[in-house]
């Protein structure tokens, strides 16, 4: 579930701490509960199970590591700047404006969400015949957004643009 949801060093810390936890615990765990029944009843054991696990979930999980679950994809805001022309080459994702930006012939730009239509993972990879999820491995036309292979079933919604002086933006 992890690896499906988040990726790279966000992935790695989530399944550090996990590993952690199935390490620790159990060392822990048959000690603290002994000294906790002995020295105050057999419902402190419960005490313990409950504060270690709320602290797990409030203290160990960095805010940015659930960012993704709980982001919208993000709006396009008219006349914003995405990206200069020359920069695009095949392609390239511009995460700050939640889009990716295509180039499949020289001078022949396309603009798609970055958002991919099966999870919102965000897409991360891009050439001139195919975007490329990593959450679940969707693949998308690069020519017009549409699903190379799934599991994603809806093609990458265009997003509208303008080029101006070689440089171009939302619409």
């Amino acid at each position: 579930v992890v690896r499906d949801q988040f990726v790279g060093k966000e992935a790695a810390s989530i399944m550090n701490l996990i590993a952690i936890m199935l390490t620790v615990t159990p060392a822990l765990g048959p000690t603290l509960g002994g000294l906790s029944l002995a020295a105050f009843g057999w419902k402190s054991v419960f005490g313990w199970l409950v504060s270690a696990g709320l602290r797990c979930l409030v203290c160990a999980l960095p805010a940015s590591a659930t960012a993704p679950l709980l982001a919208a994809a993000p709006a396009h805001a008219k006349g914003k700047k995405i990206i200069k022309t020359k920069k695009v080459k095949k392609g390239k994702i511009v995460a700050k404006r939640g889009v990716v930006v295509t180039q499949t012939k020289k001078g022949r730009f396309r603009v798609f969400s970055a958002t991919c239509t099966h999870q919102g993972c965000r897409v991360s990879s891009v050439d001139r015949k195919e975007i490329g999820c990593p959450c679940h491995g969707s693949r998308f036309s690069a020519k017009n957004g549409f699903v190379l292979s799934g599991p994603a079933t809806k093609d990458l919604p265009p997003v509208a643009f303008v080029i101006k002086k070689g440089v171009i933006y939302l619409a």
